[in-house]
């Protein structure tokens, strides 16, 4: 008689394991309720120029000392400063003083700060 494994199907990732939640955790040191990680995934998505905002909007959001749990207030920033990507030149932006250059693919590009 012989045995045959049958493959179990591959678990699927969790959703706390996703990058954007995990940007969160490593700037927060901690995890976002449970209950708004749906909200940071499906705003925030896997892109690193998404990703790279959404640590920066986090970082922000920690040194003004602002409450980590307010996730709502933590995203309404991010899409304050998310440029869609179908533009299709760059777009001057200021953000905390500083200027930028925002290109189609979210990328920033340093242009002025305000002492200048």
């Amino acid at each position: 008689m012989s045995s045959t494994k049958t493959e179990s199907p591959k678990p699927k990732p969790k959703i706390s394991d996703h990058p954007a939640v995990q940007t969160y955790r490593d700037v927060f040191h901690t995890y976002p309720q449970v209950g708004m990680y749906a909200d940071i995934v499906d705003q925030v998505g896997d892109l690193d120029a998404n990703l790279e905002l959404w640590r920066e909007c986090c970082k922000y959001w920690l040194g003004a000392g602002w409450n980590p749990k307010n996730i709502d207030g933590q995203l309404e920033r991010y899409r304050e400063l998310n440029v869609p990507g179908d533009v299709a030149e760059p777009t001057p932006q200021v953000i905390d003083g500083v200027g930028y250059l925002v290109h189609p693919d979210g990328t920033r590009e340093l242009i002025a700060t305000e002492s200048e």
